[in-house]
């Protein structure tokens, strides 16, 4: 946190015209653009859900990459990557003379962009809700494992493969511990 203050500082610092402005300050934002997307679409997608917008999850442009099958450390330099490029376009059109309000609208539309593929994307990868048999009338046992929709999961009952608690407790029962005397 305390280092997007500091490089918020410094692109309002150096984009303010009371002193020798360096950048404008539409590249000023064109060079936090990819953190600012990023939290912006999670919080448009959020409040869309009927969350409140500061609800942690893990739908961030990272977690997408991860998502994608992008090894961590490839995803950090892609990251890296990509605030260097919005960088460059932002100090670039300072430096070509555009004018400030095609940057702007350039960076709106960049946004736009982001936000409509990165909520498409979470949409196709939730998970399948909970659903009820088609036919209640059924006398057969309704477990929740019927309930279910997707095929690869295990069936009801015990399983030592549901959650890390339970592959805990059952290697503790498997293997008691011996007391000496």
């Amino acid at each position: 946190m305390v280092l997007g203050l500091i490089v918020a500082w410094v692109a309002i610092t150096v984009s303010q015209p009371y002193q020798a402005s360096v950048l404008s300050p539409a590249a000023a934002v064109w060079i936090v653009a990819v953190p600012v997307a990023d939290m912006f679409t999670c919080m448009i997608r959020r409040i869309g859900e009927g969350k409140t917008p500061m609800t942690a999850d893990r739908h961030h442009l990272h977690h997408m990459l991860l998502e994608m099958g992008v090894p961590a450390r490839r995803a950090v330099y892609l990251l890296w990557l990509l605030s260097l490029l919005c960088g460059a376009v932002g100090v670039g059109g300072t430096w070509l003379g555009l004018p400030e309000y095609l940057m702007l609208w350039a960076l709106v539309l960049l946004f736009a962009m982001y936000t409509r593929f990165s909520i498409k994307f979470w949409r196709k990868r939730r998970r399948p809700r909970l659903r009820l048999p088609s036919d209640l009338s059924d006398p057969g046992p309704v477990t929740p494992s019927h309930w279910i929709s997707r095929p690869e999961l295990p069936p009801a009952g015990p399983s030592l493969q549901t959650t890390a608690g339970c592959q805990t407790r059952a290697r503790a029962l498997a293997h008691p511990p011996t007391h000496r005397r």
